[in-house]
């Protein structure tokens, strides 16, 4: 059975992938791009990028009026979620434990190349 068959009864059960999940939640294109390569992958010991984005609610388990329209996509595997702030042109922001966004990084390309470049230097 080719790979063609195989996504055609994935998608008559109704699975979707993680990009086109993000992609139905409005996530950014490069955001989409990004995930089908990497998602669920741990691209270090500290930087965990989800499969796709959840609420807020997910992981906090109540209401917190500044993360209102938060969508969860990574984790720093320790004190830092990593969201898009839907409200706020899609820019990623990190949040720690408390729930406070603690910094913004523009876009999500932005965002990458910083934590790549993070993940280097640790590296060498």
């Amino acid at each position: 059975m080719d790979m063609d068959t195989l996504k055609d009864k994935l998608r008559k059960i109704g699975y979707k992938s993680p990009s086109e999940v993000s992609k139905a939640l409005g996530c950014p294109d490069s955001f989409c791009e990004f995930i089908d390569a990497y998602s669920g992958q741990e691209l270090s010991s500290s930087f965990r990028l989800y499969s796709s984005p959840i609420s807020y609610e997910a992981v906090y388990a109540r209401e917190i009026k500044a993360l209102e329209g938060m969508l969860i996509f990574a984790s720093d595997i320790g004190d830092y979620l990593y969201a898009f702030d839907t409200k706020n042109n899609w820019e990623v922001v990190d949040i720690d434990t408390d729930g406070e966004v603690f910094e913004r990084y523009g876009n999500f390309e932005t965002f990458m190349n910083t934590i790549l470049d993070e993940i280097i230097e640790s590296n060498s």
